[in-house]
């Protein structure tokens, strides 16, 4: 049996679709603009700050002169052209090949005070100096 009604297959009732609004006609929205990768050329990147340190001076501190072995250790040594190591603002020492370590020879009379500084010259260009180290040498009189 059956009651009437179209649960069968035929097409239903039809509904109108309502007019556009009038004005200007609406595009569908854009699409998602793709993205892309900006890539730099490594000149123009600028390079993670070396890191540079100096480590404590082996050597004698307290004899009128003796030798004292200056120690620094770089992030990157491949990117270092040249070390120079100060005593009191002047440079004693250079050395070109990691491990960057050169000995320096003192003097002294009576006690003084040398600030010890490293200067790190990159084959870009860049300089980088650190004072790191106050020492005392010579006898206690």
């Amino acid at each position: 049996g059956g009651g009437g009604g179209s649960a069968g297959g035929g097409p239903g009732p039809t509904v109108p679709t309502p007019a556009p609004p009038p004005g200007p006609p609406v595009e569908p929205p854009a699409p998602p603009a793709p993205t892309a990768t900006v890539t730099q050329d490594a000149a123009s990147t600028s390079a993670p700050a070396l890191r540079v340190r100096m480590l404590k001076p082996k050597g004698a501190k307290n004899r009128r002169k003796g030798r004292l072995l200056l120690r620094v250790r770089v992030s990157d040594p491949a990117s270092v052209e040249r070390v120079e190591f100060l005593v009191n603002g002047r440079v004693v020492r250079v050395d070109r090949r990691a491990p960057f370590r050169k000995r320096i020879a003192y003097r002294a009379k009576q006690r003084k005070k040398l600030a010890l500084s490293v200067r790190v010259v990159q084959t870009s260009g860049e300089v980088t100096t650190e004072t790191l180290r106050r020492l005392t040498v010579g006898r206690r009189r």
